[in-house]
């Protein structure tokens, strides 16, 4: 699954031709940019620690599907899953599971060890409404669309569960800002 879509992407940034920028490029324009990337990643580090903080505490009960997640997870580190393409819980691919059994591999067994891959993609989808706010409407309006996604009541308290649910905001935003830009640029 995950070859898959480095192969699709791969494929992609082929057929355009695009090429990384050279470092004597990348310096002015990180030098052009950089208090808006350090602005960013201040805000981007705190909604990291707004949805960190306590993991292991606070939503107080691990709920039954935390559960399954962990216990999916913990079926591919192990070796148990007979057929790592079977479904496992809530009909979910196996190989999903794969963020979540590498962080039971790094923290152990626990509640933190389940729930920060939300963590990690909650925090990466504040990152995605950036970009995708400032393609779209602008810099200032991207800056209102950060800061309010940072600490976002719904969007904190789902990424601090152990589910896989999360996924749909950085997915989603960033389908879509990708979408606008290659339509901007009539680009693939």
């Amino acid at each position: 699954w995950m070859i898959n879509i480095a192969l699709f992407i791969f494929s992609v940034l082929t057929e355009i031709r695009w090429r990384l920028p050279s470092f004597q490029g990348l310096i002015p324009w990180l030098r052009a940019h950089r208090l808006e990337i350090l602005g960013v990643a201040l805000i981007v580090s705190a909604a990291f620690m707004i949805r960190f903080w306590k993991i292991e505490l606070y939503p107080y009960s691990f709920v039954n599907d935390e559960g399954q997640m962990g216990i999916n997870a913990a079926c591919l580190l192990d070796g148990s899953c007979p057929n790592l393409f079977a479904i496992g819980w809530a009909a979910q691919p196996m190989l999903s599971f794969i963020p979540t059994s590498l962080s039971l591999l790094m923290l152990g067994h626990t509640a933190t060890a389940v729930r920060l891959v939300s963590v990690i993609i909650g925090t990466l989808a504040v990152l995605a409404v950036y970009i995708y706010t400032r393609a779209i409407f602008g810099q200032k309006e991207a800056w209102v669309a950060l800061a309010l996604l940072a600490v976002l009541p719904v969007h904190v308290h789902f990424s601090r569960q152990g589910v896989a649910n999360i996924i749909d905001s950085l997915s989603t935003t960033a389908m879509l800002g990708l979408l606008f830009l290659g339509m901007k640029r009539g680009s693939t």
